[in-house]
């Protein structure tokens, strides 16, 4: 009986814990702010009674959480670290029964953070990134024409 008090108080601190830390998506040794650059999200739902979530469901093909802890909490990553470079990143909107999913690219610098925003317009969900200092849309959409082939 304690063993299963123990799993159940687990499952329900993975649920209904606090939001996520910024889960780093690069390899070796930690690396000082100034040397990497966070993407983070503008989520209206950061409540996990809210029907609105945005996150982060992979950076490079790259899942930013595992499977199970996605099933426990239905929760992506918040903020990832990344290198300076061109990145792919994987958004999920969820709202309610509804979600919409974009893959967007991003040509970090470090130093310097992102936020991915988004907004319902009629039946559609607009998802970008804005460098967070000047407030600018940076990237794009992947495979897009201005999408860059190659990192700058």
């Amino acid at each position: 009986m304690k063993h299963h008090l123990i799993v159940v108080i687990s499952i329900l601190g993975l649920c209904f814990g606090c939001a996520a830390p910024n889960v780093r998506m690069y390899s070796g040794a930690e690396l000082t702010p100034d040397k990497y650059s966070v993407v983070c999200v503008n989520d209206p739902g950061d409540s996990i009674w809210s029907a609105t979530r945005l996150g982060i469901v992979s950076v490079d093909g790259d899942m930013t959480v595992n499977p199970f802890e996605y099933i426990l909490s239905h929760r992506w990553a918040k903020s990832v670290s990344v290198l300076p470079g061109k990145h792919s990143i994987r958004c999920r909107y969820n709202k309610g029964s509804s979600q919409a999913t974009s893959k967007l690219w991003l040509v970090s610098e470090p130093g310097r953070n992102y936020v991915i925003k988004a907004k319902v317009i009629g039946y559609r969900v607009q998802i970008w990134i804005e460098d967070e200092q000047t407030g600018l849309s940076v990237g794009g959409i992947s495979g897009s024409s201005d999408e860059p082939s190659q990192p700058k």
